[in-house]
């Protein structure tokens, strides 16, 4: 399992929820579900498996632990705009996407977090 570069923790400091306790957790099961190193994970990389995998990082940072868009664009050193969009896609994902859902619904269980 790859250690997370530690500026990936930037701007979890004053969080809510356990999200900072929680942070590698999620990180580490994501790359493990979508057989990624945690560094490919925060690549700018458009392949399809690593954007997938920091759609549900950001999926679940917003939606399950309520962090802010710019909070959770900081770890992924983007514009809010683009998690916003991230997060809009998984959405879309859920719903259509029959492969995603399963790794999603994989994720959310190893980490005992419900949607």
């Amino acid at each position: 399992m790859d250690m997370i570069p530690p500026m990936i923790y930037v701007g979890l400091e004053d969080t809510v929820l356990g999200a900072t306790e929680m942070y590698p957790r999620i990180v580490n099961t994501v790359a493990d579900e979508f057989n990624i190193t945690t560094k490919q994970l925060f690549l700018k990389s458009r392949k399809r498996e690593l954007v997938d995998a920091r759609r549900c990082v950001m999926f679940i940072l917003r939606e399950h632990y309520e962090l802010t868009y710019s909070t959770i664009a900081k770890k992924f050193k983007c514009d809010h705009s683009t998690i916003i969009h991230g997060v809009k896609k998984t959405h879309e994902l859920m719903r259509f996407d029959s492969e995603f859902q399963r790794k999603f619904i994989s994720i959310t269980n190893k980490l005992n977090i419900q949607f």
